[in-house]
């Protein structure tokens, strides 16, 4: 089996490369592109189901938080489908959109019937806890009210850089203007933060 694709990145295109076989490239691509999420592929396979191996199953590694269910729910690409370059392409994006994962990476493994697809995903850390001190001004009760990340959550850094924004506006709105808010993110073991 021959495989024909063509690849751009930033709009500028790559030589037309061609591999004997659908999951080597699939695998070179991934190699090639670690920013696959960033990258535009262009399938030109036939659209003949005997060009595409099929996908016996979907599996997901990684996750600790996320179920896997959501993971697969967010994927295009399901089991007894023929994979399709466009389609995983839009798998990881689809991903990366959720802003939960530090890195997505698809491998796969050859069955008899097809090939088995496996997401690995690699979380980003957790909230474990929200300290906040210093507070001499508004109570914790006040701050906590304008705070929109909670403990448990999966740390979303601009988010939280936000939720120091609106403590100092919040500040400001009761007349103490030179008022001081800093984040300060405290990394811990097991994909915590603090």
């Amino acid at each position: 089996m021959e495989l024909s694709l063509v690849m751009k990145l930033s709009n500028k295109s790559l030589p037309r490369l061609r591999f004997p076989g659908l999951a080597l490239a699939v695998m070179l691509l991934m190699q090639l592109t670690p920013g696959l999420a960033r990258a535009e592929i262009i399938d030109d396979l036939p659209k003949t189901q005997s060009w595409r191996p099929k996908v016996i199953k979907v599996l997901v590694e990684g996750n600790r938080l996320s179920e896997a269910v959501a993971i697969l729910n967010a994927m295009g690409t399901k089991a007894n489908s023929y994979l399709s370059h466009s389609q995983l392409e839009q798998d990881i994006r689809a991903l990366w959109k959720l802003n939960k994962y530090s890195d997505i990476q698809v491998t796969y493994t050859k069955s008899g019937e097809g090939i088995i697809l496996t997401v690995h995903v690699k979380e980003k850390p957790s909230i474990s806890s929200i300290i906040v001190h210093g507070n001499k001004k508004l109570d914790l009760e006040t701050i906590n009210k304008v705070v929109t990340i909670k403990p448990n959550s999966i740390l979303n850094e601009a988010v939280a850089k936000d939720n120091a924004v609106k403590i100092k506006q919040r500040y400001q709105e009761d007349g103490f203007y030179l008022a001081r808010v800093t984040m300060k993110l405290k990394r811990q073991k097991k994909n915590k933060a603090e």
